[in-house]
């Protein structure tokens, strides 16, 4: 928002001085520098210094307020010279410092830049104002805070089951309460930034005009003055229109239609005017007035736009806070249980001694209780990989480049973190039958949190390995990711082991909703907050709290997970196997049992159709594909980091409400078919996103210029939402299906759907290769996506016949 201030307030005197630059004549004769920019200082106390330089850093020129020194663009930031994605200069850039905003805009004859001109703004004045507005937020916050304490006290005195199920809606009310009184203020600021802009644009040209008056001229004696203000209001676009008033009537309009009649507010517009009185007169018989209007709707987008990330940090946290708050609620149920079970002193003690049977290890409770454990350990796992999610493809596109590799290598790198994560899957298995869950979720998290820290500190560890060992960065890159690969590959198979041990047949189905809960959540919050981290900490501030939160993860482990027992599968191999316990050999016989699934054709036919392409799909365009083409389109990281969040949001709506149909209803071969259809029709929106503005808006009649943003982004949230809907249909009722394959009764339900988790990781690993080689070959955009979008509508079809050859229900075979 003050950036903005700041570029229209610099646009001024870059405007003279670019016209006097473009008639051939060398910046250092430009004259009246300080005619132009003494008046604006003067009329903003937050500007601070206006300066010209040259390409080299020194001041040419300078105005700057009473006790203020003049600041220059600094040459170890961002200037606005060279070449951004799209082929252009950058209009601006801006800089900062603890105490200052620095706007750079370059100055630029008919061939080249040969200077900076720099604005500066008192950053220190702004988060004063800023933090001024929000000490009344903080003490309504402690408010709340007071009320949510007096609440938990007060229910104290009930059973764990009966505060967890009011105190939950308590808290919750308290937490909207609180988010609606942040987004009021938020919104107050947003909408205060953004009409400061327009604020000083009208400072700025009546600064302009009012000099003609001061010097007592009359304006029907100076040329130009009309076109001026056409070309202000084609240099500032988001104006409605501007306009020199006088005594009521627009002598001047930027719409020549409108010269010569009575002024009147443009609708819907925000309306800032400034009467222009001649200097050393109070008042005068002809009354001039400089008005420009900004349309409500330009406001209300930006603000909005800002509002937003705010928004994607409530949703965010909202799933933290519900998650946590459910493990608190069975914690303090399993304290209470402790109390009751030690305070048992007779037989006749009924309540004490149903309290020390819940308590026993194999009781349903405490089985509830290890599950609710669980859920933040793997939500929180996902949730710092997902943090990276909006800017790894670019760091190591970034990386690899500089690295001599070129931009395809960044595929190789993906491909290596999912390949390591599908070879680890299987022996991952065979180690939890034998040893139990507890230590792949412990390694698991240490891996993960390792490769978090090496990442937060390649810069500095990449020169220590360069001098040592020969390696560089982009090796260091490649061992962050194969280590992330084998620790997240831990913990989805330590989670499902852990699962299996505590989860009663009947609920079974339940106990893998978590899994699929705590996959989509952690991506949906760890995407939303990653991306909105990026922005203030960087890259390596990011991986350096994801690794902080994976030893906090091992740590929970260590201390709250038990270490349980081993499987009786794993005492059968004990006494009768011929291998040793725990050996390598051992974690690696899981692969044989790939050659009897490989021989069933409803196993090989939903693992080639459908299993394999749905993980492509997922890791090559959502993960891979949407953010290198929408940064290429010039998206922002944090928007793309949210729209990755609706894929997830898709996935955990839909899958809700699926795996209850499938349930009930014992089919799923539709329900896997439907998946795929909706699959190929959010990749061709996707696809046409580019396309989407030109169609609608001739079929509809609409204007272009003001519809086509909100058509192209239109279509990409609705391919994007649209493909995690197919996908929700997919990953929890494909278990089901594979579960009816004859091969599961041969080998086995465990060892079968392992092998299929398995199996579909092929997809992980292909997808970014796959569709890397679709961009190169038909280009860095959309439309590329409409080939596979086309690909899968094939699989989806070669599924559905297939199918039809073997159509008995589940629960016919079952009998």
């Amino acid at each position: 928002m003050q950036h903005d201030r700041l570029v229209a307030q610099g646009e001024v005197v870059q405007t003279e001085i670019n016209t006097f630059l473009q008639a051939g004549l060398p910046l250092r004769q430009f004259v009246g520098f300080e005619t132009l920019a003494t008046p604006l200082i003067d009329s903003d106390s937050l500007l601070q210094s206006i300066v010209v330089s040259d390409l080299r850093g020194s001041i040419l020129f300078s105005a700057s307020a009473q006790g203020q020194d003049p600041v220059s663009a600094l040459q170890d930031q961002p200037l606005p010279i060279g070449e951004t994605k799209t082929g252009l200069s950058p209009a601006f850039t801006i800089q900062e410092t603890p105490q200052n905003y620095i706007a750079v805009l370059p100055l630029e004859n008919k061939f080249e830049t040969v200077g900076f001109l720099s604005i500066t703004l008192d950053k220190v004045s702004i988060l004063s104002a800023v933090k001024e507005k929000f000490g009344m937020v903080f003490g309504i916050m402690l408010a709340l805070a007071a009320v949510i304490l007096l609440g938990a006290f007060f229910m104290n005195g009930f059973r764990a089951s009966v505060s967890g199920r009011f105190l939950q809606p308590f808290f919750a009310a308290i937490f909207i309460i609180a988010a609606g009184v942040v987004t009021t203020v938020t919104i107050q600021i947003y909408s205060q930034g953004v009409q400061a802009k327009a604020s000083a644009l009208a400072d700025s040209l009546s600064t302009r005009v009012g000099t003609v008056l001061d010097l007592g001229l009359d304006l029907e004696d100076i040329s130009g003055v009309n076109q001026a203000l056409i070309d202000y209001h084609q240099r500032n676009p988001e104006l409605d229109s501007v306009a020199l008033t006088l005594n009521g009537e627009a002598a001047y309009h930027s719409n020549k239609e409108l010269i010569g009649g009575q002024w009147s507010e443009p609708q819907n517009s925000f309306v800032y005017q400034q009467a222009l009185v001649p200097e050393g007169q109070n008042s005068s018989k002809d009354q001039f007035s400089l008005v420009l209007a900004v349309p409500k709707s330009v406001v209300y987008s930006r603000v909005a736009r800002n509002v937003k990330n705010f928004a994607v940090l409530f949703l965010a946290t909202v799933f933290l806070t519900a998650l946590f708050f459910k493990l608190s609620v069975v914690l303090e149920e399993r304290k209470r249980k402790k109390e009751m079970s030690e305070s048992v002193t007779a037989v006749t003690d009924a309540t004490g001694l149903e309290a020390l049977r819940e308590l026993e290890y194999d009781s349903d409770s405490s089985k509830a209780y290890r599950l609710a454990l669980l859920t933040p350990l793997f939500f929180v796992a996902v949730f710092l990989e997902a943090m990276n999610a909006s800017f790894l493809p670019q760091l190591i596109q970034e990386v690899s480049v500089l690295s001599g590799l070129g931009a395809g290598f960044t595929a190789q790198v993906f491909i290596l973190f999912f390949l390591a994560f599908a070879l680890t899957l299987v022996p991952a298995g065979k180690f939890a039958e034998i040893h139990g869950s507890r230590g792949l979720l412990l390694t698991g998290s240490i891996l993960t949190a390792s490769s978090q820290i090496l990442l937060a500190f390649i810069e500095s560890a990449s020169v220590w390995v360069q001098a040592y060992f020969g390696a560089g960065a982009i090796e260091i890159l490649c061992l962050a990711r194969v280590v992330s690969g084998i620790g997240q590959g831990f913990l989805l198979i330590g989670t499902q082991a852990f699962i299996l041990e505590n989860t009663p047949e009947s609920r079974r189905t339940q106990g893998n909703n978590l899994i699929v809960y705590g996959y989509n959540g952690g991506i949906i919050s760890g995407a939303a907050i990653g991306a909105l981290l990026a922005v203030y900490l960087g890259y390596a501030g990011v991986f350096l709290i994801a690794g902080i939160i994976g030893f906090l993860c091992a740590i929970y482990v260590f201390v709250l997970l038990s270490s349980g027992h081993s499987s009786n599968k794993s005492s059968a191999l004990e006494e009768g196997g011929d291998t040793q316990r725990g050996s390598l050999r051992q974690y690696l016989s899981g692969y044989l049992d790939l050659f009897k699934v490989l021989g069933d054709l409803k196993f090989l036919n939903t693992i080639i159709a459908v299993g394999i392409p749905t993980k492509a799909i997922l890791t090559g365009v959502t993960i891979f594909a949407i953010p290198l083409i929408l940064s290429t389109l010039d998206y922002a990281p944090d928007d793309i980091g949210q729209i990755i969040m609706i894929y997830g949001l898709g996935v955990v709506l839909a899958s809700h409400f699926i795996s209850k149909h499938v349930d009930r209803t014992g089919s799923s071969t539709n329900v896997l078919f439907g998946g795929a259809i909706l699959s190929s029709i959010g990749l061709l929106l996707i696809g046409v996103m580019l396309e989407a503005p030109t169609i609608v808006t001739e079929f509809l009649n609409l204007n272009p210029e003001r519809f086509s943003g909100w058509i192209e982004v239109t279509a990409l949230i609705l391919g994007v939402a649209l493909l995690g809907v197919a996908h929700g249909f997919i990953n929890a009722p494909v278990v089901t299906h594979v579960a009816e394959a004859r091969v599961t009764e041969k080998i086995g339900l465990a060892p079968s759907t392992a092998i299929y988790r398995f199996l579909e990781r092929l997809g992980h690993v292909a997808g970014p290769l796959i569709v890397a080689q679709f961009l190169l070959l038909f280009g860095m955009q959309p439309s590329t996506l409409l080939y596979l979008a086309l690909a899968v509508v094939i699989l989806g079809l070669i599924f559905r016949i297939v199918a039809l050859s073997d159509s008995r229900p589940a629960r016919e075979r079952a009998a």
